[in-house]
């Protein structure tokens, strides 16, 4: 087996980033909410974990293909 070394070769976007959404989630004040387009089932993935320790939210969907997320402590 032969392995080629290739340069310049750009690397592709990683598709585990949510751009913006991370960002905004973090900026939020309790009384805060934003509007994901992306059902409420999929929306915990974002605020979940020891990035948003000590912050709590709370989700509601809006309709088939959005939910609403809310700072509420």
């Amino acid at each position: 087996m032969t392995i080629t070394i290739e340069k310049g070769v750009p690397i592709p976007p990683d598709p585990r980033v949510k751009t913006g959404v991370m960002s905004a989630i973090r900026a939020m004040e309790v009384g805060d909410s934003l509007v994901l387009p992306k059902p409420a089932k999929n929306a915990g993935s974002y605020l979940n974990g020891p990035r948003n320790e000590g912050r709590s939210f709370t989700v509601r969907r809006i309709d088939e293909n959005s939910c609403r997320i809310w700072r509420i402590k």
